[in-house]
């Protein structure tokens, strides 16, 4: 079993995205974070979902890649 564990850096840039799409979209802001989060929290039972980051020359270190579904902010 592996746990995902968030850097501070990771945590900022949640933060900040949660911020930027809040400032039009309050709804969509919780909805992209909460979808982000649920990503994340699938390497636990995937942890090789993931691809390697080729410069963390780790294998246990891994990043997904996040595409949110269709906002319309009118």
């Amino acid at each position: 079993m592996v746990s995902v564990n968030w850097t501070l850096k990771a945590q900022k840039a949640l933060d900040n995205i949660y911020d930027y799409i809040h400032q039009e979209a309050p709804y969509y802001a919780e909805r992209v974070v909460q979808q982000i989060i649920d990503s994340a929290d699938r390497l636990d039972t995937f942890p090789l979902s993931g691809r390697p980051v080729p410069e963390a020359e780790r294998e246990d270190i891994r990043e997904l890649i996040f595409r949110a579904t269709a906002l319309f902010i009118g």
